[in-house]
C-alpha cells in the first residue's frame, strides 16, 4: 500500500517565505513600480516671456532651472513644433522667422545628458503689421529688367531690352537711408533717399564706344521701393521700379548719345 506524502511544517514555512519574497519583489498583476519619469529628474526653466520686437522678430527670455550644471541645452518650441536647440549658456533667443500680424505660442524645455524637463507654461506674442515701404532698407544686389523708351545709340532702339546689375550699400548701420551704388566697372556714387524714392547719378567708365574710342557714360537713376519683406528680422526692399537715363558725351567724331529706359528690379 502506497503512502501519501507528508506536508511538513518546514515545507509550509519555505512556501510562505517564497511567497513573501515574490510579494516583496512586486510580483502579481500590479507589475514593478519602475523608475520615476525622466522629466521629473530635471527641473523646467521658469519665467518664459515672449515679446514681438517687430513684424519679423520675437524676443524670448527665460530663467535657468536649479541644477543648471547638468543641463546640456534648451529646446525651444513654437506652436508645438521644435524650433531651435540652443546652448545651456543662453537664456534668451530672438526668433526672426516670424511674419507680421500673426500670433505665436512658445515653450522651452531643458535637456540633460539623457533626460528632459517638462516644458514651461506657454508664452504668446503677436507680431505687428509691417512697416511702410518708405522704411524698407535698400541693400544688396538687384537685377534690372528694363525696356528702352527712347535712344540714339546705334545698338539700341525703342522697345529693346535693357538689363544691368546694381549693388546697393546703405550709408547707415540700420534702417532706411541713402545708398552707395555701382554696377560692374562703375564708380561708386550715392543715391539720395526721400522716403521710398532714391535718386542720383553714377559714372560708368568706358561703357560707351565711338569707333575705337571708349567713352564714359553717366547714368541718372530714379526709383521707388515697390515691395519689401522681413529677412533675419530686418525690413528689406525686395523690389524696386523706376527709370534710368544714360548719357555719353560727344567725342571722337560721334554726337552725344542718350538712352531712356524704364525698369523693374529685384
Amino acid at each position: 500500500m502506497r503512502r501519501r506524502p507528508r506536508f511538513s511544517t518546514a515545507t509550509a514555512l519555505l512556501v510562505g517565505a517564497v511567497m513573501a519574497l515574490v510579494a516583496a519583489c512586486g510580483g502579481g498583476k500590479g507589475g514593478p513600480a519602475g523608475p520615476p519619469p525622466a522629466s521629473s529628474l530635471l527641473s523646467a526653466p521658469t519665467g518664459l516671456t515672449a515679446a514681438a520686437e517687430s513684424g519679423g522678430a520675437v524676443q524670448l527670455s527665460w530663467t535657468a532651472p536649479a541644477g543648471v550644471a547638468g543641463i546640456t541645452g534648451y529646446t525651444i518650441y513654437r506652436d508645438g513644433v521644435q524650433l531651435k536647440f540652443v546652448s545651456p549658456s543662453l537664456t534668451t533667443y530672438l526668433d526672426t522667422t516670424v511674419v507680421p500680424e500673426h500670433s505665436y505660442s512658445y515653450a522651452v524645455e531643458a535637456s540633460g545628458a539623457s533626460v528632459k524637463s517638462a516644458k514651461t507654461p506657454p508664452a504668446t506674442a503677436t507680431t505687428p503689421a509691417p512697416p511702410s515701404l518708405a522704411e524698407a532698407r535698400v541693400e544688396g544686389r538687384f537685377l534690372l529688367n528694363g525696356q528702352v523708351t527712347r535712344t540714339n545709340f546705334t545698338n539700341y532702339h525703342p522697345g529693346s531690352s535693357y538689363g544691368a546689375t546694381w549693388y546697393f550699400t546703405p550709408v547707415c548701420d540700420t534702417g532706411a537711408c541713402s545708398v552707395k551704388t555701382g554696377a560692374d566697372g562703375q564708380r561708386e556714387a550715392v543715391l539720395k533717399r526721400s522716403r521710398a524714392r532714391y535718386q542720383g547719378k553714377v559714372v560708368v567708365p568706358k561703357a560707351g564706344q565711338c569707333g575705337p574710342a571708349k567713352l564714359d557714360q553717366t547714368e541718372a537713376i530714379d526709383f521707388r521701393v515697390t515691395d519689401a519683406q522681413f529677412h533675419a528680422g530686418v525690413w528689406l526692399a525686395t523690389s524696386i521700379q523706376g527709370t534710368v537715363r544714360v548719357d555719353a558725351a560727344a567725342g571722337s567724331g560721334c554726337i552725344a548719345g542718350y538712352l531712356d529706359a524704364t525698369f523693374k528690379a529685384s
